[in-house]
């Protein structure tokens, strides 16, 4: 009598999915932000806020403080930037609440951390093929860590999303 054989977790991604475990680990990766996003609301360290928000209100709103990093040119303007314009096109949308803005930013840095998952996936596949992509892009879809810090409003994180995509 012949045993039942397991099935295959790499299988039944690829099959799943036409043949696109790439997709399936994308949609796993956009499903456990989601609930990071919801499920990790408010800010963990103030650098969120006084490094990056408040820099940003400053040059939407003209008043706040400018930390001394700004000051001095040892911190990037690029980020804080970046959020003000998101900040200053709520403004105009009629969005006026901080937890609104809040929201707002964690899900925009949960999606972008998506683009890590795809990077890890792609230098994976690269380098060892795509069975072992698919699981390695499973671990930095599914990482408690990362799923945490994700939507946080942090440069840490968004300088993370480049680096696999830099081999």
């Amino acid at each position: 009598e012949m045993a039942a054989q397991e099935p295959d977790t790499f299988e039944t991604i690829r099959g799943a999915f036409a043949g696109r475990p790439f997709v399936a680990v994308l949609l796993v990766a956009a499903g456990a932000r989601v609930v990071a996003t919801a499920a990790t609301g408010g800010f963990v360290v103030a650098d969120e806020i006084f490094q990056y928000l408040e820099p940003a209100f400053r040059h939407v709103h003209g008043y706040g403080e400018v930390p001394w990093e700004y000051v001095l040119g040892a911190r990037s303007w690029l980020l804080p930037g970046v959020y003000a314009i998101l900040m200053r096109l709520l403004d105009l949308a009629g969005v006026t609440s901080p937890l609104a803005f809040a929201a707002v930013f964690h899900a925009l840095n949960a999606a972008a951390s998506v683009f890590l998952v795809a990077g890890v996936y792609r230098l994976a596949e690269r380098l060892y093929g795509e069975r072992t992509a698919v699981y390695a892009g499973l671990l930095a879809a599914l990482s408690v860590p990362l799923l945490y810090y994700s939507t946080r409003t942090l440069s840490d994180n968004a300088s993370a999303i480049f680096i696999p995509w830099a081999f």
